[in-house]
């Protein structure tokens, strides 16, 4: 089962529950950049972080594919839950961290400019 919790504060985060495919344990993780879920590939924490199992899988809220949890001491486990989101296509920080941990970049985006990314959990 896969939950999601909205909420809104002063910086316009919006916090998202993601599930372990291991442990079935919930993930917060908060994003100010909601419309990137499409494109992520990954969920860093920072390695001294032990709150988050790093190696462990979550189930992506949209598609049929899992995210790992990799280890990046360029998150701060202070901040907010201290699991951000990574989308390698989308900037230079998140492409730096697909291109250290190997990890794929998906083009969400068609030649137009619109969504270009078939969710068929709801195309029904």
């Amino acid at each position: 089962m896969i939950s999601l919790q909205f909420s809104i504060t002063l910086a316009s985060f919006m916090m998202i529950i993601v599930q372990s495919s291991v442990s079935g344990n919930e993930i917060p993780m908060a994003t100010t950049r909601i419309k990137t879920m499409l494109g992520d590939t990954a969920l860093p924490v920072h390695p001294d972080d032990v709150s988050h199992p790093i190696g462990w899988k979550v189930q992506h809220l949209f598609f049929d594919r899992t995210l790992p949890i990799i280890a990046s001491e360029t998150v701060d486990k202070d901040f907010g839950t201290g699991a951000v989101k990574v989308t390698p296509a989308h900037d230079f920080y998140d492409y730096d961290l697909g291109e250290r941990f190997s990890l794929d970049s998906v083009t969400i985006l068609g030649e137009d400019g619109t969504i270009d990314c078939p969710v068929s959990r709801f195309n029904d």
